[in-house]
């Protein structure tokens, strides 16, 4: 992905929500990107803790944050709601929206935390997908990129995604952070996303977004 287009992507395909004022209230910022000098200092500060000794900022996350240190989205159709029925006598209603907030650079590695606990083999936040399920990166020492995991709260549980740091940005930008997009593409067997909500995020993005490719979300 050119990460060098994000912002102007971004602009490009939020803008006619914020237009529509009647309809939807609509907002985004894509924080200021980071001077490679800042970046090569964070990794030298990290690489000089004890056992961290030749730590190195993933390249992938190098181009993402020297692009642009974070982004949000926050859109939600003001003239819409979807129902989910969770029994005889009780239904869940949600707002039809987006959202999105990346976490800017230092606050994967924490500077001032223990090194070894910090980043390695734990699950750091990147991505807050709605209220209540988010997205974490888990970094190895033996692998040059993290990977990619969906939390899902309801279950408490960490769910491997098939997407690697550029497809994730992508779809992100391509579903407009639209709720539950993130589940089409976790890779854990033991994961089951909500056929009802397959179906609703499935409706939605063809009706809203007709430019999305639809059939790379089929569960």
């Amino acid at each position: 992905m050119d990460y060098a287009r994000l912002t102007a992507t971004l602009q490009e395909r939020l803008a006619p929500l914020a237009r529509d004022e009647g309809r939807f209230q609509a907002e985004w910022e894509v924080s200021p990107s980071l001077e490679p000098t800042v970046i090569d200092w964070l990794e030298a500060t990290i690489s000089a803790e004890e056992g961290m000794a030749g730590f190195r900022i993933s390249p992938e996350l190098r181009r993402l944050y020297a692009a642009a240190n974070g982004l949000s989205i926050y859109w939600v159709d003001l003239n819409a709601d979807e129902t989910i029925r969770t029994s005889e006598t009780s239904a869940v209603s949600y707002g039809v929206g987006g959202f999105a907030r990346t976490v800017y650079l230092p606050e994967l590695y924490e500077p001032g935390e223990p090194r070894a606990r910090a980043v390695y083999d734990r699950y750091k936040l990147f991505d807050w997908a709605d209220s209540r399920d988010h997205v974490s990166l888990r970094f190895a020492r033996d692998r040059a990129e993290p990977e990619l995991y969906f939390f899902e709260r309801s279950s408490g549980a960490y769910y491997l995604l098939a997407l690697d740091i550029p497809s994730y940005m992508e779809l992100l930008l391509e579903a407009r952070g639209l709720t539950w997009w993130q589940q089409f593409f976790v890779a854990d067997p033991s994961f089951r996303m909500d056929p009802v909500k397959a179906d609703i995020f499935q409706r939605n993005l063809r009706w809203l977004f007709p430019d999305a490719n639809a059939s790379r979300r089929r569960r």
